[in-house]
């Protein structure tokens, strides 16, 4: 008869197993959902079964493996205890994201539900407070610690694929209520003189755009972008670098835009905004720990 020890060792030994199986078996599902010209019912199907087989693995204390699925952005929550993982999927209607958060200090899985009232393409969209599970919906690859009245939050740096030819990036503020639920878009950013949650940059795909925190310094730094030709002002498609530089500070109270800033003597390296690489088949993010 085998001994206690022997069982439980087995039992580990069989759950790690079938651990590395099932991730396995995610990747390639994450993989098939981002196939092009899949029908709604096929994509849904997949990215469903990705979905939910994420929830369970991370309900089961099982670490995402970095090789299996690479392509998933796995960004830390200093000070919460807290991992946020979003990733992205694919339908013959184009790009669509996904979020969980799972808290490690209580092992338990917060699925994200992208609201019905957000669309890229909402122009208020920097006004609009989301709760209850509620997102915006981006692939996020920077979480920025922050404090305000001794209340933790969280700039958060994204991006989206969008359309065709035009992508998005996003700054976007996470904070959380009194019952630990996250809140994405409490208005502590001030932009040109506007109080807002979140502000999304929408330029050509052709293009690349930094959107990232400074290596030295408390500030995030952006290419500015600009249309080609004044004619084409607002045809986002022709959206890119205009070769200056903005910045957001945080102050104590809120991040506050800061226009023209100057980069030419900075040590940071702006070759490495720690951005989406490319996106498809093979999405990749630098992931930011």
């Amino acid at each position: 008869m085998k001994s206690w020890k022997t069982s439980i060792v087995l039992i580990v030994l069989t759950s790690q197993l079938m651990g590395q199986v099932s991730w396995q078996r995610l990747g390639a599902l994450h993989q098939a959902s981002l196939a092009p010209n899949l029908t709604e019912q096929q994509w849904l199907a997949k990215a469903d079964s990705l979905w939910l087989g994420m929830q369970e693995n991370l309900e089961l204390g099982l670490p995402l493996p970095t090789d299996s699925l690479p392509s998933i952005s796995q960004v830390g929550l200093k000070g919460k205890h807290t991992s946020l993982y979003t990733w992205l999927t694919r339908s013959s209607s184009g790009f669509h994201s996904w979020g969980l958060m799972y808290d490690h200090k209580q092992k338990s899985v917060l699925a994200l539900e992208r609201s019905e009232a957000i669309t890229l393409w909402d122009f208020n969209l920097g006004k609009k407070v989301l709760s209850g599970g509620k997102w915006p919906a981006m692939l996020v690859y920077e979480a920025i610690p922050f404090k305000r009245k001794g209340q933790l939050h969280f700039l958060l740096l994204g991006f989206n694929p969008g359309e065709e030819n035009i992508h998005f990036k996003h700054v976007e503020v996470l904070s959380f209520d009194r019952s630990g639920l996250p809140q994405f878009g409490s208005r502590l950013i001030l932009w040109e003189g506007a109080k807002i949650g979140r502000k999304t940059f929408r330029y050509s795909a052709q293009a690349s755009m930094m959107l990232k925190l400074e290596k030295e310094g408390n500030r995030i730094v952006m290419d500015h972008l600009a249309p080609a030709s004044p004619e084409l002002k607002s045809q986002f498609a022709f959206y890119g670098p205009d070769l200056s530089y903005d910045a957001l500070e945080f102050n104590g109270e809120e991040w506050v835009l800061i226009p023209n800033v100057d980069l030419k003597n900075s040590s940071q390296d702006l070759g490495k905004p720690g951005q989406i690489q490319r996106f498809g088949p093979n999405i990749k993010s630098k992931r930011q720990d």
